[in-house]
Order: structure tokens, then sequence, then C-alpha cells
């Protein structure tokens, strides 16, 4: 999964539109491009929208395969 699918798939759960979802941090035609896969988001940006939703950065990323695992 990448990130842009994976902020995608949150936004669509928490039943909000791109620019309810990412106002006052990005565009919301620069989110599209990234849920698309056709830009990448900088992780101030990432953390910012994370944070405006109350999204935990941990939960978030808990999908993602890792080479590292911790103890």
């Amino acid at each position: 999964m990448k990130i842009g699918e994976k902020l995608k798939m949150v936004r669509l759960s928490l039943g909000m539109n791109r620019k309810e979802f990412v106002k006052g941090v990005i565009d919301n035609s620069y989110l599209a491009s990234v849920e698309n896969g056709e830009s990448d988001i900088r992780v101030t940006s990432l953390i910012n929208i994370l944070q405006k939703n109350n999204i935990s950065v941990e939960n978030f990323f808990e999908d993602f395969d890792s080479k590292y695992q911790r103890p």
C-alpha cells in the first residue's frame, strides 16, 4: 500500500471529500495527485493532515510493511 492510497482510504472511511480532509494544510487538487500516485507528499504535510483529522501517525502506518519491526 502506498501513502496516497492509505490517505484516500482513511478520507473515505471518515466520509469526507478532499477539500474537507485537507482544509488549511494543502490544496485539495494536490491531494488528488497524491491519492492517484502522481505526486509525493511532504512528511510535514502528511502529519498536519493526520493531526487535523485526529488520526495518530502510528495508526496510519500500522498497515504498512516494514523491514524493521519494533522489539
